[in-house]
């Protein structure tokens, strides 16, 4: 992923409330903390490729492509 921290974490926020799905929800779907996405949307943690890929599956998106 060549996007810095806060702007993939920007993404995937507005993907996922456009999707209207919660932190909770993606969080399920991910198998991932909701913590974490938390954290990856507010820019504290930067996600790896294996993340941002199950993000994007879940989000049916891709997080470069569609913006």
């Amino acid at each position: 992923m060549n996007l810095p921290p806060m702007r993939i974490g920007v993404r995937i926020k507005l993907a996922r409330v456009k999707r209207g799905v919660t932190q909770a929800e993606l969080a399920h779907l991910t198998e991932l903390s909701q913590a974490y996405l938390s954290q990856i949307e507010t820019g504290d943690r930067t996600p790896g490729t294996e993340t941002v890929e199950s993000i994007e599956r879940a989000l049916q998106c891709d997080l470069e492509g569609d913006w």
